[in-house]
């Protein structure tokens, strides 16, 4: 006996045929012992299940397995919240924060040891070895010719 014969027998104690097709199941049925047999098993289920009693619960029965089950669930437990899905902004964020990230490494990595070891860098740091000029600057405003000469402005240097 197979899957379809199986529910065929089901159907026909159900009583979901067609007067054709159960016709044609109940003429199988006659024929094959083990069709009759499967047939005669389904009949005494459905009579049972319809005969039996209906299971009924009290109000409290009904609390206190509902209270039981939420326990037993973790029903009650705070439910953790979930992280936000990432907005637009965070999505662009992240890969110009990676750039800039790899910008600072370069950078470290490149310009930073030159500097800190105090050897050549080439072209690009020449100006700050350059040698520091002195620029004299003269800040008083021009005299009238009877007062007499005013001192010498001191030496202004330039910042490093």
């Amino acid at each position: 006996m197979n899957d379809n014969d199986l529910t065929l027998i089901i159907d026909l104690v159900a009583g979901r045929l067609s007067p054709e097709k159960e016709r044609v199941a109940v003429e199988r049925i006659s024929t094959d012992p083990e069709l009759r047999s499967a047939y005669d098993t389904q009949r005494a289920v459905a009579s049972r299940m319809h005969t039996a009693a209906t299971p009924t619960m009290t109000p409290t029965e009904r609390e206190h397995l509902h209270a039981s089950l939420k326990a037993h669930l973790h029903l009650d437990d705070p439910v953790p919240t979930a992280a936000g899905v990432p907005s637009r902004w965070n999505r662009w964020l992240a890969p110009i924060g990676g750039f800039a990230v790899a910008a600072v490494i370069i950078g470290a990595v490149v310009i930073l040891p030159n500097t800190l070891s105090g050897g050549d860098s080439g072209p690009a740091l020449e100006v700050a070895g350059a040698p520091k000029t002195t620029v004299t600057v003269d800040t008083t405003a021009p005299e009238p010719a009877d007062t007499p000469e005013p001192a010498a402005a001191a030496p202004v240097t330039a910042p490093d």
